[in-house]
């Protein structure tokens, strides 16, 4: 009798442990589909959470305009460059010389992106989430370049995120290792970018007087950029682009396409 009540008595407190690691395997799971930045604890990947590789939300229907100095295989080059952000994967980039003179527009919206090169009358579409090499500023893709210009890191996290105080480390969804610094309030001070474990590009941030300077280069393209942001405020409207030049729909970008 007495045995029989100790095998009852076990069999409910094995029991009860089974719906509790079942619950808890359960809470476990559903808990377990967020974003890999939520699930250990840095903030969801969204636009609404402040992390060093999100656009900010009070960057988002703003112009901002900088002088840009440029060195790659086109040469030396100094322009004006006026970014357009309606949304993270929207907006709209023109750049001109120093005497005001259109040079190129670049337009993204998601995946479909239209270059126009205005001093050689030609147009083309790219894909937005891809490198574009007639671009003379990086190649990075083109959904990352508003990131690049407000300083953060161009790719968000896909595997082996590590944080402390001071560092950042992970691997995006191609398999390319980022490493970034922080400052002690948090901010974003430098990131580099690695392919095989090789350095292929880098962004630091320069404190020089009022307005810090960007440092970009990039290995790849064998381009090294510098930029100071001189005017930034909300968008009242996004300039027309007149008419597109060449064929009509404007073909596939190529690097034949210059």
């Amino acid at each position: 009798m007495i045995g029989r009540w100790l095998a009852q008595a076990q069999l409910h407190r094995l029991t009860l442990l089974a719906a509790a690691l079942c619950a808890l395997l359960t809470s476990a799971c559903a808990s377990g589909g967020g974003s890999l930045a939520s699930r250990i604890g840095l903030g969801d990947d969204s636009a609404t959470v402040d992390t060093p590789w999100t656009v900010p939300t009070d960057a988002l229907a703003s112009q901002r305009l900088y002088r840009v100095n440029y060195a790659g295989p086109e040469g030396q080059l100094r322009f004006k460059l006026t970014l357009y952000l309606m949304q993270a994967d929207r907006y709209r980039m023109t750049a001109a010389d120093m005497l005001g003179r259109r040079l190129w527009t670049l337009g993204v919206d998601g995946a479909d992106a239209l270059w126009v090169d205005h001093r050689a009358g030609w147009a083309c579409r790219a894909d937005g989430t891809r490198s574009l090499e007639l671009l003379p500023l990086t190649r990075l893709p083109l959904d990352a370049l508003p990131k690049l210009l407000l300083g953060r890191v161009p790719a968000v996290p896909a595997t082996e995120l590590a944080r402390n105080a001071q560092n950042v480390s992970y691997r995006d969804a191609r398999d390319q290792r980022w490493s970034a610094g922080l400052s002690a309030d948090g901010a974003l001070r430098w990131w580099t970018l690695s392919a095989l474990d090789e350095p292929v590009a880098w962004w630091r941030l320069i404190d020089e007087g009022r307005r810090p300077v960007h440092v970009f280069s990039d290995r790849r393209g064998q381009q090294q950029v510098r930029w100071r942001e001189v005017i930034r405020e909300a968008i009242v409207r996004v300039p027309d682009g007149g008419p597109v030049p060449g064929p009509s729909p404007p073909p596939p970008c190529t690097a034949a396409s210059r």
